[in-house]
């Protein structure tokens, strides 16, 4: 879990996206299960990653 103010901050962003939105990253990890994406537009934690 993060702090509050993280938190606050990636409500904000995800406000911001909707369905059918393309976002940009760079794959941060990659491992047998799962890849994770730090998204361009919110570099500070990854947000989810693809199973």
């Amino acid at each position: 879990m993060g702090t509050a103010e993280h938190e606050q901050s990636l409500a904000a962003f995800l406000r911001t996206v909707n369905v059918g939105d393309v976002l940009t990253g760079t794959v941060a990890e990659v491992t047998r299960s799962q890849t994770t994406v730090l998204l361009d537009a919110f570099t500070s934690d990854p947000v989810g990653s693809i199973s």
